[in-house]
């Protein structure tokens, strides 16, 4: 499904909502990445490429909208 097409279809609540969670989800994988452990911080480096990309996403959608 087209990722603009389910951002359409979230109301203004569940957008703020989302948008929290990827914030909240980005603020903790950069902690992870700070480990000590190369497995965990190269695993949340991976991670941390998609959801910078979901908020990107938001913002570009929430740009266009308003």
């Amino acid at each position: 499904m087209n990722k603009v097409h389910e951002l359409e279809k979230m109301t203004e609540e569940e957008l703020v909502e989302y948008g929290r969670f990827i914030e909240a989800t980005i603020s903790s994988l950069l902690i992870e990445s700070k480990s000590s452990s190369p497995t965990r911080s190269n695993q949340a480096g991976m991670r941390l490429d998609f959801w910078d990309k979901k908020q990107r996403e938001l913002n570009d959608f929430l740009y266009k909208k308003a």
